[in-house]
């Protein structure tokens, strides 16, 4: 089981840190930490959606040890988020 949680840098970037229960397994930046809105998990996969300001939903997949943007990936229905 994986888990998420999202740090501002000093960079002004926003950083997505995936974690199990020996830490960190994956990190990457997807957005100006200003326009981050929010993420949220699939139910029934290891994808995640970053919503932000001015892109929109960004799908994130896991490939193998990594999770990669999904640029063809549908956003679900029940991924609704308060931004719009």
């Amino acid at each position: 089981m994986y888990n998420a949680r999202n740090m501002p840098l000093s960079t002004e970037m926003m950083e997505i840190q995936i974690f199990d229960e020996d830490g960190i397994v994956a990190e990457f930046q997807p957005c100006w930490e200003s326009n981050f809105r929010g993420l949220c998990w699939e139910k029934d996969n290891y994808n995640i959606w970053v919503q932000t300001r001015g892109f929109g939903y960004i799908c994130y997949s896991l490939k193998g040890t990594e999770w990669v943007e999904n640029k063809d990936a549908v956003k679900p229905d029940y991924i609704i988020g308060r931004y719009g």
